[in-house]
């Protein structure tokens, strides 16, 4: 079961001096399951480079899923490749996956 499914984004907030991004949620609707939060934050930290996209005012969270970081780099490397070159982001690219994968493995980030 996913804790933050139909949970709906409220807001969100980025440090960037400390790397973090804190996602909060709250369950819209009238009836809240038993032992369910009525709202919730999240916090990432050590963040390395974030992408929030298609939030429409009422996006509904569905899944918060570590994935490997070589699967998640490889599947965005062309974004990431048209976005550092464009606008420099993400800053961990460094033309590859692979090289990019070395990187931020050394210092022990996962992808989300």
């Amino acid at each position: 079961m996913n804790p933050l499914g139909d949970y709906w984004l409220t807001g969100y907030s980025v440090n960037v001096k400390l790397g973090e991004i804190r996602l909060l949620a709250e369950w819209p609707y009238p009836d809240l399951p038993a032992g369910m939060p009525g709202q919730s934050e999240v916090i990432f930290q050590g963040v390395e480079a974030y992408h929030l996209i298609y939030d429409n005012l009422g996006t509904i969270l569905g899944w918060i899923v570590e994935r490997p970081l070589e699967q998640f780099l490889s599947q965005k490397a062309e974004e990431f490749a048209d976005g550092f070159s464009h606008r420099g982001w993400p800053h961990f690219w460094r033309g590859s996956a692979a090289a990019a994968v070395t990187y931020l493995q050394g210092k022990r980030q996962r992808g989300i």
